[in-house]
């Protein structure tokens, strides 16, 4: 389990009056949350700010397709007063999410409106800036109900929140909706939440990882390129060196672009940081697909 983002003592809630007493405030808990994924876990703290305690089980430099949490991270899961999660493909996020006392504490993004109507969207959630724009209300309401006292603090961040998404995507809007039909190469739906929120449509002739495409496979990624006249490949920054990138693109013959899922909790150097550095950045490398 990685560190805690944000964590502190405030809020107020009930008091004590006895015979001959003064009223007295005690100090609220921070809410426990854990979130599967950093960026997710860095959009609880926008909204829950320090009326929340955050923790995170992913972010850039950690395998998502093959990470499983060991007994500790089990633990704290079966024990967060709130878990926000993918959905369907981390079952063990989710599990026993039909018994109504433990799914009232699950945020699945797979279940908002916004997932359900975009049925391309099929692993990691949180890279379609619309459905965490949904997610950013949910937790607001879930927050409100674990500590009513704060309903005004989340309710005001959730839509300062929205609103910047809203503006970032009107800065972008023309360049993405010129995405619109754009055929690129994939090697896994890691991004489809993505690339299908912008009518980008992914082809995958090999599910592969990129650093071990065969001369076979590598064979086929370029006939299908051929053949739909694509130009682009997207692949996880996290997979791939600038070195195997050029690689990649000099064994295809197309641009490979990265893009990043996770984000990361150091502040220090250039890195995706909090959600709208890693919104930016993958807003950024979309629009280089044209």
């Amino acid at each position: 389990m990685l560190s805690l983002w944000a964590v502190a003592s405030i809020a107020t809630a009930g008091c004590d009056r006895g015979p001959g007493t003064s009223q007295t405030s005690t100090p609220r808990e921070p809410v426990n949350v854990i979130a599967v994924a950093y960026p997710m876990a860095d959009v609880v703290r926008q909204i829950g700010g320090d009326r929340v305690h955050v923790e995170w089980l992913l972010e850039s430099g950690q395998p998502i397709d093959s990470f499983e949490p060991d007994e500790s991270q089990k633990n704290r899961l079966g024990t967060a007063d709130l878990v926000v999660s993918g959905g369907f493909d981390e079952p063990w996020a989710i599990e026993g999410f039909d018994d109504p006392t433990h799914g009232a504490r699950v945020i699945r993004l797979d279940l908002l409106q916004t997932a359900r109507t975009s049925p391309n969207a099929v692993a990691q959630l949180w890279l379609d800036p619309l459905i965490v724009r949904e997610s950013a209300q949910t937790m607001a309401d879930r927050l409100r109900a674990l500590r009513p006292g704060g309903d005004a603090v989340f309710q005001r961040n959730a839509n300062t929140f929205t609103t910047q998404i809203d503006s970032m995507l009107m800065d972008y809007r023309p360049k993405l909706d010129a995405l619109a039909g754009q055929k690129v190469i994939t090697l896994s739906p890691a991004f489809s939440a993505l690339t299908s929120r912008f009518g980008i449509v992914e082809l995958r002739p090999v599910s592969a990882s990129p650093l071990k495409l065969s001369d076979l496979e590598v064979a086929r990624i370029r006939r299908t390129a051929r053949a739909q006249n694509i130009g682009v490949m997207l692949v996880d920054d996290d997979d791939v060196s600038p070195q195997v990138a050029q690689d990649l693109a000099d064994r295809t013959g197309l641009r490979v672009i990265t893009l990043d899922s996770l984000g990361t909790s150091a502040k220090a150097g250039n890195g995706n940081s909090d959600y709208f550095k890693l919104l930016r950045y993958n807003l950024e490398q979309l629009i280089r697909i044209r």
